[in-house]
């Protein structure tokens, strides 16, 4: 009876873990989930503290496959390291491609963060990504653009709309 006990308390833990990350995130994080909510980045849907398997992950996008984790300076220890790579091969195992940045990454140099994680979400010139050949992409391919403008806000805009304002 006790392990019934303990299993159920295990999933009950499970669960409740994603809702209890969300409201103790780093600054890194938190700053980032700013840019990335509500579809304001590239128009893509991300997921904060969503759960894969055994994991959760700091944010996912499903149409991308995409995983993106913010560091802090615990994944510098070795046992952490072994951790985390472990978890990327499970996560890559299932499709999944994760990117990893540092928390002062984020907070200093947010253009750079963004800017990997488009060059990620955009199809290449030749129209696929690295490891998708033969995939169909979907959305505006060459067409789009990411401007960043100084107040960080960034948009798309489809070159072809650009003639004619």
């Amino acid at each position: 009876m006790q392990i019934i006990v303990s299993q159920n308390k295990k999933k009950y833990c499970q669960k409740n873990q994603p809702v209890e990350l969300r409201k103790s995130q780093t600054q890194a994080e938190e700053f980032l989930w700013e840019i990335l909510r509500n579809r304001q980045f590239m128009k893509l849907k991300f997921r904060r503290q969503h759960q894969i398997g055994d994991y959760i992950v700091d944010f996912y996008c499903h149409d991308k496959r995409l995983v993106i984790e913010i560091d802090g300076g615990i994944h510098n220890k070795q046992y952490q390291i072994k951790k985390d790579k472990k978890r990327d091969v499970y996560l890559t195992s299932l499709g999944i491609t994760v990117l990893r940045f540092t928390n002062e990454q984020v907070i200093n140099n947010i253009e750079n963060v963004l800017q990997e994680i488009s060059e990620y979400c955009l199809p290449s010139p030749s129209g696929r990504r690295e490891g998708d050949e033969g995939e169909q992409h979907r959305g505006r391919g060459c067409d789009t653009v990411l401007f960043i403008d100084a107040r960080k806000i960034y948009h798309q805009i489809d070159r072809a709309h650009l003639n004619r304002v």
